[in-house]
């Protein structure tokens, strides 16, 4: 008869049964083994051995998060990522072509800086600028370097990243919380 209940049991269903914090314990434990094993060769890499440490500690830790389940006062942040995260990634990616346009944007024009010397700087120092970090650096550089058309780049650069992406994502996250 058991066979039987399985065979019925819809994807779905079996979907329900299992949980996420099954495959983190899984791989959590798989990282330490593999850690353990590397550690204990006779002469291992020191960068092979953090590396593998390093990820088995990553996924413990995470693994600990499910038992905040049961203490929702413990619970705030990890209940509001799960409530407003897929409008931030929506967010995020309706945001995107703006940032890639901006980084494009300050490579070609200010290539001599070495803010905008690559694309990777580039990002780098515009997800800086972002978030509020190196303002005046940025600004102390630009003046050397672009004049008055960098420095315009950087203001309306930030004024639609700070005052109007970040604001539009601290809503976002707000409304997950009160939910």
């Amino acid at each position: 008869a058991s066979s039987e209940t399985w065979a019925m049991l819809t994807c779905q269903d079996l979907a329900s049964m299992m949980s996420i914090w099954w495959a983190v314990t899984v791989l959590s434990n798989i990282l330490q083994l593999v850690a353990a094993v590397f550690c204990l060769r006779p002469q291992p890499e020191i960068g092979t051995r953090f590396t593998w440490v390093g990820f088995s500690c990553f996924c413990t830790w995470l693994n600990m998060i499910q038992y905040f389940e049961s203490f929702p006062s413990y619970f705030i942040a990890f209940h509001t990522i799960s409530r407003g995260g897929t409008r931030i990634l929506q967010l995020f990616f309706s945001v995107a072509p703006f940032f890639f346009a901006f980084i494009l944007l300050g490579v070609c024009l200010f290539w001599k800086s070495a803010m905008f010397s690559s694309p990777e700087s580039a990002a780098e120092m515009l997800f800086s600028l972002m978030n509020g970090d190196s303002i005046h650096d940025a600004f102390k550089e630009v003046r050397s370097v672009g004049g008055i058309l960098l420095q315009a780049y950087l203001y309306v650069f930030i004024f639609l990243a700070i005052y109007v992406i970040l604001n539009i994502n601290i809503g976002i996250v707000e409304d997950a919380f009160h939910e």
